[in-house]
């Protein structure tokens, strides 16, 4: 125990000495997730997300690499719920508050087939979206499903209309 009242703290992956995704577990039962590595430019230019896309539109401050970004959230938000019921057994409803910070700028970078592009342009500085989840059996996907089209609208478009974009 600290003195932020954080039960545990964890970096499930380091690189070069960053923290690339961490979890923190609170007394209030809330837990948090944080993801430093898939919407980081830099890293993004240097360690292979989307490369190509970000050297050859210069004018882009990041990307959204669609289907990747999508099951990187279902995948977590599947462990967390898990976690929050089997082993804290945290009763229901949960409040749940995704989101992705510091993207203003950011085009979805989206990829059908063998062809990749950018589209649309993020103009707020976070997108966020809060939710409640009232049934531990609701797939992650179909939780998650209003925060990605709603990452989209904020890009200019919509989403397709598919399960999932991998």
């Amino acid at each position: 125990m600290n003195g932020i009242n954080m039960v545990h703290f964890q970096s499930t992956s380091m690189r070069g000495g960053l923290a690339r995704h961490l979890s923190q577990l609170f007394k209030t039962g809330e837990i948090w997730g944080v993801d430093c590595w898939t919407l980081d430019r830099e890293l993004a230019l240097r360690h292979g997300n989307f490369p190509y896309l970000l050297h050859s539109n210069p004018e882009a401050m990041g990307v959204f690499p669609c289907a990747t970004f999508e099951e990187i959230f279902i995948k977590t938000l599947e462990n967390y719920l898990k976690f929050a019921n089997e082993r804290l057994q945290l009763s229901l409803p949960v409040k749940l508050i995704v989101g992705a910070t510091d993207v203003k700028g950011f085009m979805m970078a989206t990829c059908y087939g063998v062809s990749s592009r950018f589209l649309g342009n993020v103009v707020e500085e976070h997108l966020i979206k809060e939710m409640i989840i009232d049934n531990y059996d609701t797939p992650p996907r179909t939780i998650l499903r209003p925060f990605f089209e709603y990452v989209w609208e904020e890009c200019g478009l919509t989403r397709p209309d598919k399960e999932c974009l991998g």
